[in-house]
């Protein structure tokens, strides 16, 4: 973990991007590359919170996958409120439904008529972005990163944010790939020691499991039997 202390601003945004790559390759589950990914940025950079959230085919808001930071936990009971007209949305769920970056360097300004102004005011979340993460080609989800003070999102602060998000969604893939390959590769070798009409062992099994039954049966000091059945064509 690099040391951010007496960084700048842009010089700590960096290295919390560094971390992010380390906190997603080590990670062995996307639970726990999501969780790891909002800590180590709310941690190592300036943001007030970061959170990663979607919407699913039912409900109004936003369902929380992993965050970090004062005022995530009460995500959970935040209604995003889509029966809103969409300029007046969160910047989150205008995120989502448009598909791309959208960002306010002063939400709480931009939302003050809105009926969760009380929930953004009491967190102090100031500037907000919330970017897309791509998995599989499409939306899974969106992150947001949010600062307790107005005017932080410039193009530097941006291309930083959007490189978090295409990282995040890069690994994600990555992760899913991997899962893949091992399950075709399960598959496979279920294929090579099974008869496929039956799903009994086949020759190959029986010459990999045999000898150590033997050996078991033999240091316990018992029997072994073996069943076959053969098949025959007339």
């Amino acid at each position: 973990m690099q040391e951010v202390k007496y960084l700048d601003p842009v010089q700590r945004l960096y290295c919390a991007l560094l971390n992010t790559a380390d906190a997603v390759l080590l990670a062995a589950t996307d639970t726990e590359m999501c969780d790891k990914t909002c800590a180590d940025l709310v941690r190592d950079a300036l943001f007030q919170a970061v959170w990663i959230g979607r919407k699913e085919s039912k409900g109004s808001r936003l369902t929380v996958i992993a965050s970090a930071g004062p005022g995530t936990d009460g995500l959970a009971d935040f209604e995003c409120g889509y029966t809103q007209p969409t300029p007046c949305l969160p910047v989150a769920v205008r995120a989502w439904e448009c598909q791309q970056l959208v960002y306010s360097n002063d939400e709480l300004e931009d939302q003050k008529q809105a009926p969760w102004f009380d929930f953004l005011e009491r967190n102090q979340w100031r500037a907000v972005l919330s970017v897309p993460v791509w998995r599989s080609g499409v939306c899974w989800a969106v992150i947001s990163f949010v600062f307790a003070q107005t005017d932080m999102f410039d193009e530097q602060s941006i291309g930083l944010c959007r490189r978090v998000a295409n990282l995040l969604g890069h690994s994600l893939d990555k992760f899913d790939s991997q899962k893949r390959l091992q399950l075709r590769q399960a598959e496979e070798a279920w294929l090579a020691r099974h008869d496929p009409l039956t799903a009994l062992p086949n020759r190959l099994a029986l010459d990999e499991y045999l000898p150590q039954a033997l050996a078991r049966a033999k240091q316990n000091g018992t029997t072994l039997a073996l069943g076959m059945l053969v098949s025959r064509r007339f």
